[in-house]
């Protein structure tokens, strides 16, 4: 995802509200490869990763991550 889609989202909620976001730079992978990445290389990598993201049950682990902890505070009362 471009950086100023992000933003474009982004600017739409209220900044003081919390969300869950994660996100991966070029330079990271840099860092963690010991080796610099071309501009071509991460589009390429970048764009695997938009598949496998969007591939990943991540909202329904949180889902199922929310009822656990709401269920467990009703539990407590």
């Amino acid at each position: 995802m471009r950086v100023k889609y992000a933003i474009q989202q982004l600017s739409d909620l209220d900044p003081e509200d919390e969300i869950i976001i994660a996100y991966w730079t070029k330079e990271w992978f840099d860092d963690v490869l010991g080796k610099e990445i071309t501009d071509d290389q991460w589009d390429d990598i970048s764009g695997a990763g938009d598949d496998v993201i969007d591939n990943m049950p991540i909202g329904d682990y949180l889902q199922a991550a929310a009822t656990e902890i709401l269920d467990n505070e009703e539990t407590a009362q």
